[in-house]
């Protein structure tokens, strides 16, 4: 058998047994590949317009029940449990449009959430096909072409958008940072070189005893804030969700890099990031937690006080420099 042959066995191998492209980088998560999404959208949006074509056209449709809608609802459900890859059609087809490009991974959940609430939308087109509700089918149809599109074209996932603002928060789920900051162009942010001082997290976490990076919906960082609140610790709090675009990508990639972590709360003690609101609890439960802060503001308060010695030391050679200089009385 030649290699080729043995090659492409195996990438067929891996292609349909592999249900998660990637783990990603957060352990315990996984994630998708975008563009795989995207292309996989604008195959629904094609069948979605073919389905409005199709009522417009004939009176009583209803082969569509039992040709389309078992696809695209099987779509759905598999692409919700076992992702793009291996059952689901759709998910299969987007994944060899979208096979040449680079893959740009995004979190799982929220998508897994929209295409549950996609399931349920064919759903309601088979019961009201079934009760020939035809210009229900084609209300419905037709927000699937808007939302689709959306996806396909804009990158906006409207069942992300309602995880992150509606179901997370409520459920007390942990909020997908990158849904909402990343760009739809990319979730690999190039860094402007020339960052801005406040938007530089290296600076600002060596600046700041305690610094915590949070956003104002996130369960995890009102219970963290809580818990400081609580125990009266000072800290530097940086809220995503009041930054610029530019600025919070910025910050976004930087955390990424620096902690490996892609969620929000994101703590830094003395410079070192700390993790997230569990890995404080559990600090404060070891009763290591407050031993840490006043360590951290020790240090800060004795690195500033060798500053200012610093700062008079070269006050006081500049005023001597300048008192016995060639041009001194």
């Amino acid at each position: 058998m030649s290699r080729s042959i043995v090659s492409r066995s195996l990438i067929a191998f891996c292609f349909l047994l592999v249900l998660w492209p990637s783990p990603g980088r957060t352990p315990g998560k996984r994630y998708l590949n975008e563009n795989a999404v995207r292309a996989r959208a604008g195959l629904l949006m094609l069948t979605a317009v073919a389905v409005v074509i199709v009522l417009l056209q004939i009176e009583n449709p209803r082969f569509l029940i039992y040709t389309v809608a078992p696809v695209a609802g099987w779509d759905m459900l598999s692409g919700a449990i076992f992702g793009l890859t291996p059952f689901a059609p759709y998910g299969i087809a987007g994944t060899l449009l979208a096979w040449g490009k680079a893959p740009e991974w995004k979190p799982a959940g929220p998508k897994r959430f929209a295409w549950t609430l996609g399931f349920f939308m064919v759903c309601i087109c088979v019961v009201m096909g079934a009760l020939r509700l035809r210009i229900g089918v084609m209300v419905v149809a037709c927000t699937c072409i808007v939302l689709t599109w959306m996806e396909a074209v804009l990158g906006f996932c409207l069942g992300c958008w309602m995880w992150n603002e509606v179901v997370a928060p409520f459920l007390g789920r942990e909020v997908c940072v990158e849904c909402t900051i990343a760009p739809p162009q990319s979730t690999i942010v190039k860094v402007n070189p020339e960052i801005k001082d406040k938007d530089d997290v290296t600076k600002v976490v060596s600046r700041h005893p305690v610094v915590v990076y949070s956003k104002n919906k996130c369960p995890y960082c009102k219970k963290l804030k809580a818990l400081f609140a609580r125990l009266k610790i000072e800290y530097h709090s940086v809220n995503l969700d009041e930054q610029g675009w530019d600025s919070r990508a910025a910050i976004v990639a930087q955390l990424i890099t620096l902690t490996g972590r892609r969620t929000v709360p994101n703590v830094f003690i003395s410079g070192h990031s700390i993790g997230g609101s569990d890995d404080v609890h559990h600090l404060h439960d070891e009763g290591r937690l407050l031993v840490k802060i006043a360590d951290a503001h020790s240090k800060a308060a004795s690195a500033q006080t060798g500053a200012d010695d610093e700062h008079k030391n070269q006050s006081t050679v500049e005023l001597k420099a300048q008192t016995t200089g060639p041009d001194a009385v």
